[in-house]
């Protein structure tokens, strides 16, 4: 009986040792993001149509990778149209519209209109190559 209960006591301690550190390691190797989705940030061409609207220079719009983008309806459009985008740089965040979809875009990468791009490329620090951003409500006009 002394042994059966020796083993018992060294099993727990061994297993709380174990636990703590199996959550430690667990811990640290957890990669968090700070926003839910991170990507490279490129020009939008000028004149670029979709959703019903047509990027101009001044603007804020944005077009999202296919993945993203979602089931395409006949016109072209998607359930993304006219949804809005929180990208986040290094002093002010930049809010775009979704216009439609980015071609070549790939996981969080977006197509931003020059007006966008040139907000953020002014930031002190901003990495235009992993830029992380959310979706939003649209502010009012």
């Amino acid at each position: 009986m002394k042994h059966f209960i020796s083993t018992i006591v060294m099993a727990a301690g061994l297993s709380a040792v174990l636990g703590a550190s199996v959550t430690k390691s667990f811990e640290s190797k957890q990669s968090v993001a700070p926003f839910p989705h991170q990507g490279a940030m490129n020009p939008l061409d000028d004149g670029f149509q979709g959703c019903g609207r047509v990027n101009k220079a001044d603007s804020y719009y944005g077009t999202v990778a296919d993945s993203l983008y979602g089931f395409i309806y006949p016109n072209g459009n998607s359930d993304m149209c006219n949804k809005c985008i929180k990208i986040h740089g290094s002093t002010d965040d930049v809010v775009v519209e979704i216009i439609g979809m980015c071609e070549g875009c790939v996981g969080g990468s977006l197509e931003i209109s020059d007006k966008a791009l040139s907000d953020l490329q002014n930031q002190p620090g901003i990495e235009l190559d992993q830029v992380g951003w959310e979706y939003v409500k649209c502010p009012k006009n």
